[in-house]
């Protein structure tokens, strides 16, 4: 699972420039469909619909153990971005 959020995440911060929040990237990891995916292209990305499986709180805890673990990141505005290193 950790795989395939970190590629979603880096695969997004390539295409937007940046992050989206905890909820916006949760919603998109499980297939969300949504005005906001679609229009922004997120429905093309690696890993987009792969978690749809799993539940909500399952993802947001293993986001949040990447964020303590650095392999993930909060930016200024606390959205999920890509751990420096992940880039």
């Amino acid at each position: 699972m950790d795989d395939i959020i970190i590629g979603f995440v880096v695969e997004r911060q390539k295409l937007l420039g940046h992050g989206e929040p905890m909820a916006d990237t949760i919603r998109s990891l499980r297939g969300g469909q949504g005005n906001h995916a679609a229009g922004h292209g997120l429905t093309g990305l690696k890993g987009y619909g792969r978690l749809s499986c799993r539940k909500h709180e399952a993802i947001r805890k293993r986001i949040k153990a990447l964020i303590g673990s650095g392999r993930l990141a909060f930016d200024r505005e606390h959205r999920i971005v890509p751990a420096r290193r992940s880039l």
